[in-house]
């Protein structure tokens, strides 16, 4: 997917006017720009603010941004404001030759975020085996879910 993007990226590399400028610019300027961009979208877009909250960054040599994102969702609701951001970001660190190339991380693992009454009793139970021991002489029933 990394190469499907930075091919992309290549061929929009014909559509940069090189008589524009092209400054260098370091990691701390990128991040105050992000930094700003972010603070924008929280009051604007809550959605794509909780996506590039979540994003780690990096510049490389070419001065081209790499944003890795944690999952293909995320990817997509950036990639609806992403033409918003590259001018953006052009514009702010004075380098009209500035790409964003995206990728979605291979490392990220799936994380389950609704526990049943179960699960959580069994966390309560291995912090404290107490816990268990009390559920029992009060006769709680862990097993029966609300329907």
């Amino acid at each position: 997917m990394v190469e499907e993007q930075e091919k992309e990226d290549e061929e929009s590399l014909d559509d940069i006017d090189y008589s524009l400028p092209q400054d260098k610019f370091s990691d701390d300027e990128f991040k105050l720009f992000w930094d700003a961009y972010k603070a924008k979208l929280q009051k604007k877009n809550k959605p794509l603010f909780n996506v590039l909250d979540t994003v780690n960054w990096r510049i490389d040599e070419k001065h081209h941004v790499h944003l890795i994102f944690d999952s293909r969702m995320m990817l997509l609701e950036f990639e609806k404001s992403k033409e918003d951001f590259v001018k953006k970001a052009r514009k702010k660190l004075n380098n009209y030759a500035l790409l964003v190339v995206s990728d979605v991380s291979e490392e990220t693992q799936t994380v389950n975020h609704i526990k049943t009454r179960k699960d959580i009793y069994q966390e309560f139970v291995e912090r404290n085996p107490m816990v268990d021991k009390l559920a029992q002489q009060l006769g709680l029933d862990i097993e029966n879910e609300p329907g």
